[in-house]
C-alpha cells in the first residue's frame, strides 16, 4: 500500500515538471526523484511506461554532467589534496569515454547477458565460441562501468552521503555497487542504464555507511525497516512516538504492533557526545559527562573490600583438607582463572558431582568461621 503511494506521488511529480516546463524531462532530474524515494529499476520501468503513455518524454542528453564533473573536486573540503588529485584522474579517465546512447547500453546489456547465460549454463570447458562470449561480456562491462563513473561521484557528492564518511570510502562502496549494477543490467527491464545504476550505487553507499560509519551499528535488515518505518511515516504525515500512530504504520506496513514499535524506538535512538555542553547559561563549561556518577569503588569502600580479601584468603589458608581448599581456590580463582566443576573433576578423577559436594560442605564451613570472626554473612 505504501509502495503503491510512493510510486503514484513520484509519477504525479515527474508529470508535474513536465507540464511546468513544457519540455521532455532530464534522465539526471528523473533520477534524483527515483533516489529521493527509493525507487528501485523494475519499478522505475513501471512509471516510464506510463509517462509515455502520458506523452512525457524523458532527454537522455544530460547537460547536467559537465558541470558535476568540473565542480566535483572543487567543493569537497573534507577530502585531502591527495584523494583530490585521485578523484580528479579518476573523472578525467571517465570523461574521455562519451556518455552511452540507449542503444549502446542495449547492445553492452545483452553481451553481458549471453555471457552470464554461458557460464551459469554450462558446466563444461569454454569452446572457441563461449569463450568468446565470456571476453565480449567481459569487455561489455568494463565499459560500462568506466562510462558511468560520473555516477558514482555525483551519488557521494550529495551532502546527506558526502559528510557521513571520507569521500575516498564512500567512492569505493559506489564503485562497488556500481559494478554491481554491471553485472545485473538487464536491457529488458526497460530503464536507462543511470537508473538502474543509481539504485544500485545507493545501495552499496548506504550499506558502508551502516555497516562503518555509526558509532551504535544495527544489522542492515534492521536499518531497511526504520528506513522504511520513517518513509512511511513521512507519506502519512505522522509524528513519531503516539501509539495510534505507530499502529497505523503497523497496518500500513503489513507489520505486528509489536514489531513497529521496536522500530519506531530504534528510529528515535541518537548518539550524545558526553563533551555535549549542559548549556550556554551555566557559566562554567559544565559537559553531559560531567553529570555521569563514577562506577569506580569509593576509597573507603576500596579498603574495605581490600581488608575482605585478605581475611577470606586467611580462612580459605586454614582449610586443613588439602584437597577441599585446593578445590575452593580453584573454583574461586584465587591464584588464577576460575575453573569449573568438570576441570576440577577431570583433574581428581572424580564426577563433577562430587566436586560440588566438596565445594558446599567447605563453603558452609568457612561461612560459619566467617559469621564468628565478625565478617558479612554473605561474604562467601
Amino acid at each position: 500500500m505504501a509502495e503503491e503511494r510512493t510510486l503514484e506521488l513520484v509519477k504525479r511529480r515527474l508529470l508535474g515538471d513536465s507540464e511546468r516546463t513544457q519540455a521532455p524531462l532530464v534522465r539526471s532530474r528523473v533520477d534524483e526523484i527515483y533516489l529521493k524515494y527509493g525507487i528501485a529499476p523494475d519499478q522505475a520501468a513501471v512509471v516510464e511506461r506510463e509517462l509515455l503513455s502520458a506523452g512525457v518524454l524523458i532527454d537522455e542528453e544530460d547537460e547536467s554532467d559537465q558541470e558535476h564533473e568540473e565542480g566535483a573536486t572543487a567543493t569537497p573540503s573534507t577530502t585531502s589534496p591527495t584523494f583530490a588529485d585521485a578523484l580528479s584522474h579518476l573523472m578525467h579517465q571517465a570523461k574521455k569515454l562519451p556518455l552511452l546512447s540507449r542503444q549502446d547500453e542495449q547492445r553492452l546489456g545483452e553481451a553481458i547477458q549471453r555471457g552470464l547465460a554461458v557460464t551459469q549454463t554450462s558446466e563444461m570447458p569454454l569452446d572457441g565460441h563461449t569463450a568468446r562470449l565470456v571476453a565480449k561480456a567481459k569487455e561489455a562491462r568494463e565499459r560500462l562501468i568506466s562510462s558511468n563513473i560520473r555516477l558514482v561521484v555525483k551519488l557521494v557528492m550529495r551532502p546527506n552521503f558526502r559528510y557521513r564518511m571520507d569521500v575516498d570510502d564512500l567512492v569505493q562502496y559506489g564503485m562497488i555497487g556500481l559494478m554491481r549494477a554491471a553485472e545485473k543490467f538487464d536491457p529488458d527491464v526497460g530503464t536507462r542504464f543511470s537508473t538502474y545504476a543509481t539504485w544500485w550505487i545507493r545501495q552499496a553507499v548506504t550499506r558502508g555507511i551502516h555497516n562503518d560509519g555509526n558509532v551504535i551499528r544495527l544489522p542492515v535488515h534492521v536499518i531497511a525497516s526504520i528506513h522504511r518505518f520513517r518513509r512511511t511515516q513521512r507519506q502519512l504525515g505522522l509524528t513519531q512516538g503516539r501509539r495510534e500512530h505507530v499502529k497505523l504504520i503497523a497496518e500500513s506496513l503489513g507489520w505486528t504492533d509489536d514489531y513497529t514499535a521496536r522500530i519506531s524506538l530504534l528510529s528515535e535512538m541518537n548518539v550524545v557526545s558526553l563533551d555535549a555542553p549542559l548549556g550556554s547559561d551555566d557559566g562554567n563549561g559544565s559537559t553531559l559527562g560531567d553529570l555521569m556518577a563514577d562506577t569506580a569503588d569509593r576509597p573507603d569502600e576500596a579498603v574495605e573490600l581490600l581488608d575482605i580479601r585478605a581475611a577470606v584468603r586467611s580462612l580459605v589458608d586454614d582449610i586443613q583438607d588439602e584437597r577441599a581448599r585446593d578445590i575452593v581456590k580453584r573454583r574461586f580463582g584465587f591464584d588464577g582463572p576460575d575453573e569449573t566443576l568438570q576441570e576440577i573433576g577431570d583433574r581428581y578423577e572424580v564426577t563433577r558431582e562430587r566436586i560440588r559436594q566438596v565445594e558446599a560442605k567447605t563453603l558452609d564451613k568457612l561461612e560459619k568461621r566467617a559469621i564468628a570472626k565478625g565478617l558479612r554473612g554473605n561474604s562467601f
